[in-house]
């Protein structure tokens, strides 16, 4: 039960990030056919879709993105991208996905840092983040 309320909370914390460097959530858990899609965001014309892994641990094994986010996975989010372009009427020239595995222990090293300011006040999240961005591209 904590567990899931850990990774709620992380949820939270990286929709938080991304609303404070100017991006408009515009679904959370957005499900379609075969996939669900953690966060969606737009800025200006271009629409992100986040997949957020909360770990309690970031072990030394997982060293690639692939180990992280497998292929199937990837073909999954990019099919729930082009129906949420159709299904919410989202105007949309650039689409690009991201992958933030968050974890509650200080301890973890950063492969890559979120771009942009992480944004005051998320102190209450007890999290460290690794942002990779445009995943596949």
């Amino acid at each position: 039960m904590r567990q899931k309320l850990l990774a709620s909370q992380a949820e939270e914390y990286v929709a938080n990030i991304l609303i404070s460097q100017s991006w408009r959530i515009v679904a959370r858990n957005y499900r379609w056919i075969g996939t669900e899609i953690d966060i969606l965001a737009t800025k200006g014309s271009s629409l992100v879709a986040v997949e957020v892994k909360f770990r309690t641990r970031f072990t030394n094994d997982m060293t690639s993105v692939s180990e992280l986010l497998p292929r199937l996975k990837v073909h999954a989010l990019k099919k729930g991208l082009n129906a949420a372009i159709r299904h919410l009427g989202i105007n949309a020239a650039k689409t690009r996905i991201d992958l933030a595995i968050v974890t509650p222990h200080s301890d973890v090293s950063e492969r890559k840092k979120p771009p942009g300011k992480i944004p005051e006040g998320l102190d209450k999240y007890p999290f460290k983040i690794t942002w990779y961005p445009a995943i596949d591209a």
